[in-house]
């Protein structure tokens, strides 16, 4: 069917329309269509950017491979949503319409794919969210932070020497006083 169609064109057009025709009916008008062909796109972006994440050593130097992976995760989060949206969107078919007669039948398909993409979309935010989001100390901050701690408690030292010291002297003038009384 497919040869047909290639070998039916003619020169105007170009060697891919025969994938927006089939059937003599235009294909990507629907929402199904449209969402399902960004769907194509997207998956193919983000399985570019798991390859990346996975095997780029160069992109280490640019940009954390945490935050890599979040951005990877997220955007598969994205594709699954959109393709569970092109799956709901399919029940608003005629094709779809003019095979399912039974109301319960056609809630059941439509809201699967909903159940579906709100649970991964939950499991996504609450794994990688958190982790990327805590707020991690690098070695130098770690450093930094050690010395400070000491510069305190070296103060906190001399503050106590200075009162214990001032005590004493009060005592002894306080022990003078009693004497001479």
């Amino acid at each position: 069917m497919l040869c047909r169609y290639v070998i039916a064109m003619n020169k105007k057009q170009p060697k891919w329309c025969f994938l927006f025709q089939v059937n003599d009916r235009a294909h990507f008008t629907s929402w199904h269509g449209k969402f399902g062909l960004a769907t194509v796109a997207g998956a193919f972006l983000v399985a570019l950017g798991g390859l990346c994440a996975k095997y780029a050593a160069s992109l280490r130097r640019l940009i954390r491979p945490a935050t890599l992976r979040l951005y990877h995760a997220t955007g598969g989060m994205l594709v699954f949503v959109s393709a569970m949206s092109t799956v709901a969107l399919a029940c608003y078919s005629n094709w779809f319409r003019n095979r399912v007669e039974a109301a319960w039948a056609w809630r059941l398909a439509f809201w699967s794919p909903v159940v579906l993409a709100v649970c991964v979309a939950r499991q996504v935010t609450q794994s990688y969210l958190p982790r990327v989001l805590a707020r991690r100390e690098s070695e130098l901050d770690a450093k930094a932070r050690a010395v400070q701690e000491k510069v305190e408690e070296k103060l906190r030292r001399a503050k106590r020497k200075e009162s214990e010291s001032a005590a004493k002297e009060g005592e002894e003038e306080e022990d003078l006083n009693n004497k001479e009384d």
